[in-house]
């Protein structure tokens, strides 16, 4: 009677060291994988970091455009009358200059 128990006490012994085994290389591989996601989570965090930076920096990009449109939207309001003064002020003096070489070609002509 001793033998069959002796039998089975050994084979729960052997399963029992498998089970362990088992148990070993799962553990080595949850580590691994333990390890590979907290790399990747480093990463991940990173790129959100960068990603926060691209944001503030597209914020105030965006907000620098606005200040540009307002300038150039007031430089159009203003840009016909600065464009009949100059208009006025080339024909004023060409004006000028059409009359000065009337005068200097009465001179050599008289």
């Amino acid at each position: 009677m001793s033998d069959p128990i002796e039998h089975r006490v050994a084979r729960l012994e052997d399963g029992v060291d498998r089970l362990s085994d088992n148990l070993t290389q799962h553990s080595v591989k949850i580590d691994a994988k333990l390890d590979g996601i907290a790399t990747l989570l480093t990463s991940l965090v990173r790129i959100e970091e960068r990603q926060s930076v691209v944001n503030t920096r597209l914020s105030e990009g965006a907000e620098t455009m606005r200040g540009h449109e307002v300038r150039i939207h007031n430089i159009e309001v203003k840009m016909p009358g600065l464009l009949e003064k100059s208009a006025w002020f080339i024909a004023g003096i060409l004006g000028i200059l059409s009359m000065l070489g009337v005068l200097v070609f009465n001179k050599v002509v008289s």
